[in-house]
């Protein structure tokens, strides 16, 4: 799978520097990649757990070359899943979670020094996070199975501010890092889900809420998500 990905990366840069023209290009593309967790992922490490990243793996701009002027999308999405042995169980606890965030907005480079490009930028954006842990028991007489489910969603909606710098190897590649000032809007609810077996295999199933929770975050990024762009 790593030299999948190295690859992947070298097909794309030799196809980059086969398309380059002298002549100024009215509109051009630009796909980054958060370098971080690509590290992370082909040297096994984890580098992201002491760098506050940015939740977007993929990030793309179509750039209006005249204007300045650019629209931009962000993508992330992880999904774990975890057994854990714990004595007393008839079978290891289950944890599952997924969550996404995107990011839609638009750009302006105000700065464009040799190989220094500075822009500022506004977005909308959007993160949803479910997880669920499922744990399983009987009863003192081994009769009954109790089965009960906790699950977790939450959803935020909201905007960011803020400016970013990219240093241009050539006009193909590049390395940019940003600072967004995020304000999210988000709702949570837990409930938990109690399934009780009989000896028969007839099934009882109560269901509760246990939080309903709204609120409003601000947060500052630093500018430690290093993006490797290529430009075409």
């Amino acid at each position: 799978m790593k030299k999948r990905i190295c690859l992947f990366f070298l097909l794309i840069s030799a196809h980059c520097f086969a398309q380059d023209s002298v002549a100024t290009k009215k509109i051009s593309n630009e796909i980054g990649v958060n370098s971080v967790l690509l590290i992370k992922q082909v040297l096994s490490n984890n580098p992201s757990n002491t760098l506050s990243q940015l939740p977007y793996q993929v990030i793309y701009t179509l750039h209006f070359n005249k204007s300045g002027i650019g629209v931009r999308l962000g993508l992330g999405i992880n999904q774990s899943s975890t057994e854990t042995e714990i004595q007393g169980l008839n079978s290891p606890r289950k944890t599952t979670s997924f969550s996404s965030s995107i990011r839609l907005g638009i750009n302006k480079n105000f700065v464009t020094y040799k190989k220094i490009v500075c822009n500022a930028f506004l977005d909308i954006t959007n993160d949803q996070a479910n997880s669920e842990t499922t744990t399983e028991t009987t009863d003192q007489f081994n009769v009954s199975t109790l089965r009960e489910k906790i699950s977790s969603k939450s959803s935020s909606t909201g905007g960011e501010i803020g400016f970013g710098v990219k240093y241009c190897f050539n006009k193909h590649i590049a390395l940019y890092i940003e600072t967004p000032l995020q304000i999210k809007f988000t709702a949570t609810n837990e409930t938990d889900e109690l399934t009780t077996i009989d000896s028969n295999g007839a099934t009882t199933a109560f269901e509760q809420t246990i939080s309903n929770t709204k609120g409003t975050s601000t947060k500052i990024f630093l500018p430690t998500t290093l993006f490797l762009n290529i430009i075409f």
